[in-house]
Parts: C-alpha cells; sequence; structure tokens
C-alpha cells in the first residue's frame, strides 16, 4: 500500500513531500522500498550526524558531520543514493536556499537524489517546475480498513481512526486504547487547531423559514447517486448572511442533521498563528481532515472577521495568501464536503470570496405573523409540550404584536426564561393555557429587541440596502394569520354615525 504518489516524483532528481511527523518512519520505509538498490540517508537540525536509515530504524554515520542546511544539501555531490532533508520548509523566502536547489538540480555531478520533507513545504515559482511536490494525506475510510488488516488490527472499528494520520493510528494501537481514549484524543488535536465536533441542535426544524428549508431540502437531494449521475453535484460552499441572533447557526447545524452527517465548527482566528507557515499548515491540516472525513459540514463562524484588513498593509498580504488557500480548497476538492461560513458584514469579504460560495442567504430579523407562530411553536412544543395547541387565534394576535421585531433568538430565549419563571414559581405542577400566555406577555415588557438599538437598526438598514444579492429565507406569509393585503387608495368605512354632520 503506497501512501506516495511516486507516478509524480520517482523520475525528478529533487523532490518534495509533505506528510504527519508520525508519518516519518512509514515515508523513509517507503522511499526504501521504491529505492531497493540505494542507500537512504536522512538528516535535520536535530541531528549532528547523517543518519542511514536501514531495518526501518536510523543509524548514525560518524564519518559525515553536518551543522547546517547547506552543509546536508552539498553532500549530494558525494553521496550515493537517496538524501531526505528535513525541515526545509520556507524555501521561499529564503534566496540562498532557492538557489543552491536551482544549482544541485543542474549540476550534472550529483549522483544522489533530494528528497525534501516537512509538515508544509512553500516552494518558490521559479523552481515549481524542477522540484515536484507530493502529500501524505490522511487516509479515508477505507484506506484506515485496509492499514488495519496489513497491522492485524482488521477488528477494530475503522470509523474511530477517521482524522488521524497513518503514524498516529499505529501508535494508538500499541498503546491499546480503547474508542473512548481514541476519541478523547482526536478532540483534544481538533481543540489544539480550533476544531470541534458540534452536537444535534435542540429544536426539530428551523422554524418560520420555509424558503430555506426548501432550499436545504434541494441540496439534500442533491447528494443522492441520481443527481451524480446526471452531472450535478451539491454545492461547495453556503454563505449566511445577517444580523446575530437570526438562525444563522443553527441553520449550519440543521443542514448537518438533514444530510446526516457531522458537523465540523471551526474557529479562523484559532488556526491563525504568528507565522505564515504555520497558519497554512493549520489550515491545510482543517481541509485534509474534511477530505478524509468525506461527507460533511465544515462551519465558520462570523467568517469575515478572519478577513479583516485583508486589502491593506503586511497583514493583508497575510490575509491575502490564507483567502488564495482557502478558494484553491474551495474549488478543487472533491470531497462531497460543504463549507457553511455566517458572517454580519458582507463587504468585509474578498469579492474573489464571495463568488466561491454558490447559496448565499440573508437572514432579515422582520418576521410576519406565520413565521413568528413557526418559531414559538418550536420553542413552546420543547418547553411546554402539548400547550401551544390550545392557543386560541386572538391569543396568538396578542403576542405577534408583542414581539413584532423580535428575531428568533429573542422568541427562543423569551421562552425559556418563562419556562424558568413558572418553575421558579412551582406553576408547572398545574399549569394552565391562560398563566402560560399570561407570563409569555409579561415576559416580553422585561426586555428590548436588539432592533431597538440605533447600531444595529442602521445596520440592519445598510445590510437591507443591498439584500438583493442573497437568498431569501421566508416566502409570503400564507398562515392563517397573515394579514390581509391593503391597498393605497382603498376606501376607508368611517367610524362616526350615519347622519353624522361636523360642526362648522
Amino acid at each position: 500500500m503506497d501512501i506516495i504518489n511516486w507516478k509524480k516524483i520517482f523520475s525528478s532528481k529533487i523532490a518534495a513531500i509533505e506528510f504527519s511527523i508520525c508519518d516519518r518512519n512509514f515515508v523513509l520505509k517507503e522511499i526504501a522500498e521504491h529505492y531497493p538498490d540505494d542507500r537512504v540517508y536522512f538528516w535535520n537540525q536535530g541531528y549532528k550526524y547523517l543518519q542511514w536509515f536501514t531495518e526501518n530504524r536510523l543509524e548514525v554515520l560518524p564519518d559525515y558531520v553536518i551543522s547546517s542546511e547547506a552543509e546536508a544539501l552539498e553532500l549530494t555531490s558525494s553521496l550515493d543514493g537517496v538524501l531526505v532533508v528535513e525541515g526545509l520548509g520556507q524555501i521561499e523566502s529564503n534566496k540562498s536556499l532557492t538557489y543552491k536547489l536551482e544549482n544541485l538540480y543542474f549540476d550534472s555531478l550529483s549522483r544522489t537524489k533530494l528528497i525534501l520533507a516537512d509538515c508544509l513545504i512553500s516552494i518558490p515559482d521559479s523552481l515549481y517546475s524542477i522540484i515536484p511536490k507530493v502529500k501524505v494525506k490522511l487516509p479515508n475510510v477505507s484506506e484506515i480498513q485496509n492499514f488495519l488488516s496489513t497491522e492485524k488490527h482488521s477488528n477494530r472499528d475503522c470509523t474511530q481512526y477517521i482524522g488521524l494520520s497513518y503514524g498516529e493510528i499505529k501508535l494508538l494501537n500499541q498503546r491499546q486504547m480503547s474508542e473512548n481514549d481514541i476519541l478523547a484524543y482526536k478532540t483534544a488535536k481538533l481543540a489544539a487547531k480550533g476544531l470541534r465536533i458540534t452536537p444535534a441542535p435542540d429544536v426539530e426544524s428551523i422554524g418560520g423559514l420555509d424558503l430555506l428549508m426548501r432550499d436545504l431540502n434541494k441540496i439534500r437531494k442533491l447528494f443522492h447517486p441520481t443527481a451524480y449521475e446526471r452531472g450535478l453535484r451539491p454545492p461547495k460552499g453556503c454563505l449566511l448572511w445577517g444580523l446575530p441572533g437570526t438562525g444563522k447557526s443553527l441553520t449550519a447545524k440543521m443542514l448537518s442533521r438533514i444530510l446526516k452527517v457531522p458537523l465540523i465548527s471551526c474557529n479562523w482566528n484559532e488556526l491563525i498563528s504568528s507565522s505564515l507557515s504555520k497558519s497554512l499548515q493549520n489550515i491545510d491540516l482543517v481541509f485534509q481532515l474534511v477530505d478524509s472525513i468525506g461527507a460533511c459540514v465544515i462551519f465558520f463562524d462570523e467568517f469575515e472577521k478572519a478577513f479583516f484588513g485583508w486589502n491593506s498593509g503586511s497583514a493583508g498580504g497575510v490575509m491575502a495568501k490564507q483567502a488564495g488557500y482557502l478558494l484553491s480548497w474551495m474549488q478543487d476538492h472533491t470531497s462531497p464536503s460543504i463549507m457553511v461560513a455566517t458572517i454580519n458584514r458582507l463587504d468585509m469579504l474578498p469579492p474573489e470570496l464571495i463568488r466561491r460560495f454558490e447559496y448565499v442567504w440573508f437572514f432579515d430579523i422582520n418576521l410576519h405573523n406565520g413565521a413568528m407562530y413557526e418559531v414559538l411553536k418550536v420553542h413552546l412544543n420543547l418547553h411546554f409540550p402539548g400547550f401551544y395547541e390550545q392557543f386560541k387565534d386572538e391569543d396568538w394576535y396578542r403576542i405577534f404584536s408583542q414581539y413584532r421585531s423580535c428575531s428568533p433568538d429573542e422568541l427562543g430565549k423569551a421562552v425559556r426564561r418563562v419556562h424558568d419563571e413558572i418553575f421558579y414559581q412551582n406553576l408547572h405542577i398545574d399549569l394552565t393555557v391562560e398563566i402560560l400566555i399570561e407570563y409569555l406577555i409579561k415576559e416580553r415588557q422585561n426586555f428590548k429587541p436588539a432592533v431597538s438599538d440605533r447600531k444595529i437598526s442602521d445596520a440592519l438598514a445598510k445590510i437591507r440596502r443591498t439584500a438583493d444579492f442573497a437568498r431569501p429565507v421566508q416566502g409570503k406569509d400564507r398562515s392563517r394569520f397573515a394579514s390581509p393585503p391593503i391597498r393605497l387608495y382603498q376606501e376607508k368605512k368611517s367610524s362616526l354615525p350615519e347622519g353624522y354632520t361636523p360642526a362648522i
């Protein structure tokens, strides 16, 4: 089982291989197998002497003392075999190293194949044609199953190892770790990179957003094999645009539930490190994980903060490279995964990035009566099962008039606080519909909707001016609570008594 794409690098004089640190022995072993007539040498800055890979381990060669990367590269003119040098990741930023590699490639006396190894290798444009690069990717489910069979662990559940490298799988098996221990290890590893597996939502549906639910169900159908046979595919990216509390995060959770795939939440700020190479390495790990899982939803919350200042100054240059890395993945990845991102301000994203999102939805705070009914129904059924069906239409209209301009999040929190208060006063024991409605009306007097804040209302007005760019999430109110249309010049009936004559 080859973990390296040898077709791309076998015949090249200099090549680059990216791999996880735990996979080093697997990589060296595979190199030795593909060059059986040559010695395989290894060096990085942690070694004083050159190392020789033999019998699946490294042995010291005391005749070769190496103190720098330049000295290691010069050995290509005196050694016969394959020299693996680890730790030359940032070639692009080192002009001297760039020219040295160029000279080695054209040196006819060099008898050694040179392999550059690191977690992330940045090759300058001038060397692309002479230094091919391959990556040892995280194994998918079938590859894990084959690997466990060769390691005589075929009785283990292969799905628990998704997201781990070959070296990590071997190490965890050697330690005889239980499924819970493996899960704890993966959780800690993901958390260190700003990732976590998000649990399913605590509600059964997204209330009031009928057009959005139609789109989500359409996306689910695009995962069906019949869709692939017709040349159709699911979207690679979905953008959820609107103010906080409008249901954007819940939508990401609901999409994962509808598709029956895991939801991986990613904090972009935790992926960003002090160095560009480390940041790109973290981002690369995320996308490797997503591709190894296969069908999943990767979720970025408040995504625009990741690109603040992307088009200005040195920080903007770093942001531009990160955006470019993300753009490449969104365009090229073939795994059935969907990237979902929430934003409050669309203008903070690079325009070329916005175009990569095939679905852009706008979440407005202004809910009509039917939408409010659906949202409240979901939360009332969660906290007070069986009660909302007993509400009369006039009760609903009272609630609608009180909760006008409240966001879906504010509606849900209000119902929860009512539950807290009713439980605190022990009213839940003999709760009636009248008491519940009374406390719902009373709770509305305890807070102001966020949209009543001047800054938020101004931000919402600014968003609405460009909202035509996005898809709406709710359609016209077709419920029994829909307000009748009012004509502009409709004749109004006078409320004055018949025959009344005003005083002159």
